[in-house]
């Protein structure tokens, strides 16, 4: 659960609960001993009703209040060996802030490890 805080000045003295819906799907695939791929998606979303007790004062100051938040992922994991593998993963990132539409982001990782 999410909170908003309704006075746009301190102390914040009231905090109203958002009631969100969300959940997450996620997908693993290993082919052969060395090769492992995955992938999930995912997302939460405030309730628009809730939304309705974030004061305009807040949005002025550009922090308009989170309606959805979403993200998809999909990595390929290789073990050349034992002890060491490799991953690359591609992250996309979605942010919908009520009533301005939908910012997005994309971030790619690279990464080397050591199992011992």
């Amino acid at each position: 659960m999410s909170v908003i805080y309704p006075n746009s000045a301190p102390p914040y003295s009231g905090i109203h609960a958002l009631r969100s819906t969300g959940g997450w799907a996620q997908l693993k695939v290993r082919p052969t001993q060395q090769w492992e791929f995955n992938g999930a998606i995912g997302q939460d979303e405030n309730d628009g009703k809730d939304l309705r007790f974030f004061p305009t004062a807040y949005a002025s100051y550009g922090f308009s209040p989170f309606q959805k938040n979403a993200a998809r992922f999909v990595n390929a994991i290789y073990r050349p060996c034992a002890s060491l593998l490799l991953a690359a993963e591609y992250r996309r990132l979605f942010t919908n802030t009520f009533g301005v539409p939908t910012a997005s982001g994309d971030q790619v990782n690279v990464a080397a490890g050591v199992q011992f």
